[in-house]
Formats: C-alpha cells, structure tokens, sequence
C-alpha cells in the first residue's frame, strides 16, 4: 500500500485515509450509555377468566375454588368448559367441548360434543349422543350415563 500512495500523490494518501477513518467510524457507536434505562412495556395483562361463570362462551371451573358439593353449573351457553384441579366432582348440562386438565375428577354432563382428558384417573358420565374423545391421561373413563346429568 506505501507503494500505491507514493505513486498517487499526498492527495491520493489524504483521500485513502479519509475514506478509512469514515468507514471505521460508521461500524462504531455514535454514543455509549453504560447505564441502561427501563422502557415501558406494551404488554397487556389479561383478566383472569371468571371461575364458575359462562363468559364469551368459556367457562372455567377450578376444583380448589369450589366446594365438592357444588351445585350442577348453567353451562348452556358455553362452547368451552375446562375443569382444573384434582380430586373433585362437577355436574353440567350442555357443553360443546368439556376439557379435564387435572386427575381423579367425576363429571357427569347432560350433553357434550367433545371429550379433551389432559389427566389420568377421570371419569365422564354423559347422558345424549356419545361424544368425541381426546384422551391423553392414563385410566380415564367416558362412559353414557344410567340417567341424564343435571338439567
């Protein structure tokens, strides 16, 4: 490169050295600050969805916020139920898809299109047309029911 300069000239060296220090200075950081700052987030929470109530067509039931002896739940505008928790018995009436996400729960329903079993020991008694299963627990049951579930 010594040889390249002192053939062009002193401005042909100025030009190579300005072109370097340009280059160099557009790959560093105008500015560094060792001191990072908070922003704000634009993450909304989200309600907690309400426990035992339809609410656009969902309804959760959470076995530890009920009693054992609750009693049969309106699910008649409900697409979705989904039952968490463990150890526990719910009684509804009409569901779209019922969703079992917990163990050893006894469910009986009036009439239900869709089985989802996400636990091991639940049992299912429906009463009208046999619904679709989806079991990916271990010892569950979905059984028809001697006599309808609640109405």
């Amino acid at each position: 490169m010594d040889g390249l300069l002192r053939r062009r000239g002193p401005a042909s060296a100025a030009l190579v050295a300005t072109t370097m220090i340009l280059s160099l200075a557009a790959c560093s950081p105008a500015e560094t600050d060792a001191t990072p700052s908070p922003t704000t987030s634009s993450t909304a929470t989200a309600d907690a969805a309400p426990v035992g109530s339809c609410d656009d067509g969902f309804m959760l039931v959470d076995l530890g916020a009920t009693d054992d002896d609750a009693p049969p739940l309106d699910t008649s505008s409900c697409d979705l139920v989904s039952i968490v928790g463990s150890t526990g018995t719910v009684v509804l009436d009409e569901v779209g898809t019922l969703v079992v996400e917990g163990s050893d729960v006894t469910v009986s329903v009036q009439d239900v299109d869709t089985v989802q079993l996400a636990g091991d020991r639940n049992t299912v008694h429906h009463a009208g047309e046999a619904p679709a299963i989806d079991d990916q627990g271990q010892a569950n049951t979905v059984t028809a029911a001697a006599e309808p579930a609640a109405e």
